[in-house]
């Protein structure tokens, strides 16, 4: 007789999370560029679009405090993150599965964020079980080894703590950041947008199953608001340093660095 293993055959890592999209060549690159900058005179980081928060541990490897910090961002992932960092109410969020409350209170800051994380990742592989077996067992992995995925998920989370933890966090659009901040010339801002449209959408799409207080925000378009961004910077105050996957001559804005990515 012949009997299927209850265990799950795909063993997942807590990387899925998120999608990386600073490379380590552009974290080699930035590093010193933002060691030079607070030395002649930059006193104030901000980062909308943060992400995972790659270029903020950069910058503070740089020499940049956590209090010199801002970021922001409309995903749920960079919001739980940010909020926990910042010190900010994660219940605020009211994380909702299938409209059930997401229930975090009275847990450490690291232990409510990782729940709300464990969450997000889990529902948003249900919804890609239909497409493919790998994504079934997947998700048979997360729900059959679920505490050893969230303590893994907190001690990331608490590594992130350690070096980041004060920074300033608001969860809202890209561009109302920029907007509050670019006549200052002590700022250094760092961005990098979404290279296709509907890209974090998509990313994180759950089919409505995972809600939340929710940023109003414009989806990004990259052709049109690359530009936009770039007009933008160009009658700033402050120092931007934009992210742009394209070609050289189709570049929105000066090119002060470059590096190959593929044919064309």
């Amino acid at each position: 007789m012949l009997f299927r293993s209850l265990m799950p055959k795909v063993t997942l890592s807590p990387d899925m999370l998120f999608l990386s999209t600073w490379d380590a060549p552009e974290r080699v690159y930035m590093g010193p560029l933002l060691t030079k900058l607070r030395a002649n005179g930059y006193s104030r980081y901000v980062e909308p679009i943060a992400g995972a928060y790659a270029m903020p541990t950069v910058a503070v490897a740089s020499g940049w405090k956590p209090q010199e910090i801002a970021t922001s961002d409309v995903s749920l992932y960079a919001n739980v993150v940010g909020l926990m960092l910042s010190g900010g109410n994660l219940e605020d969020l009211a994380v909702t599965h299938d409209g059930a409350l997401v229930e975090i209170s009275g847990l450490e800051p690291t232990k409510q964020a990782a729940i709300l994380l464990w969450t997000q990742l889990l529902v948003r592989l249900e919804h890609r079980a239909k497409q493919a077996i790998y994504w079934h067992e997947a998700v048979a992995d997360l729900y059959v080894t679920r505490s050893r995925h969230i303590s893994s998920i907190e001690r990331g989370l608490a590594g992130m703590m350690d070096r980041l933890a004060g920074i300033e966090h608001e969860p809202c659009d890209i561009w109302d950041t920029l907007n509050s901040v670019m006549g200052n010339p002590e700022v250094v801002v760092v961005c990098n947008p979404p290279t296709y449209r509907n890209g974090y959408e998509k990313f994180f799409d759950t089919g409505g199953r995972l809600r939340w207080n929710d940023v109003k925000y414009e989806v990004w378009e990259p052709g049109p608001d690359q530009k936009k961004l770039a007009k933008l910077a160009e009658g700033a105050e402050a120092l931007f340093l934009i992210q742009q996957q394209t070609k050289p001559r189709d570049s929105a804005g000066a090119t002060v660095y470059a590096r190959h990515l593929s044919p064309g």
